[in-house]
């Protein structure tokens, strides 16, 4: 069987990005910066600048968890948690 075509990775990281988003970042949030773009005087104010620096943060931290869940997959890890003591 031949590997995944570059659609298949596509939607692959697609589908992880569109999980962790929500985790990372509300609704509201993105709401908020879309309201204040459609007001040209509202871009000046520094909640907007920030609202936006932290909406392109989450984004690109969830993207790139995607990604690397993509590549490398979920792998189980041994935790201890000091309980058998």
């Amino acid at each position: 069987m031949a590997g995944k075509t570059v659609e298949d990775k596509v939607a692959e990281w697609k589908r992880a990005f569109d999980a962790i988003v929500p985790e990372v970042q509300t609704p509201g949030m993105v709401e908020l910066l879309a309201t204040l773009q459609t007001t040209e005087a509202m871009r000046d104010l520094p909640l907007y600048i920030q609202l936006a620096r932290v909406v392109s943060a989450n984004q690109r931290a969830a993207a790139t968890v995607a990604a690397l869940l993509v590549a490398t997959g979920i792998k189980p890890t041994a935790v201890n948690y000091g309980d058998d003591e």
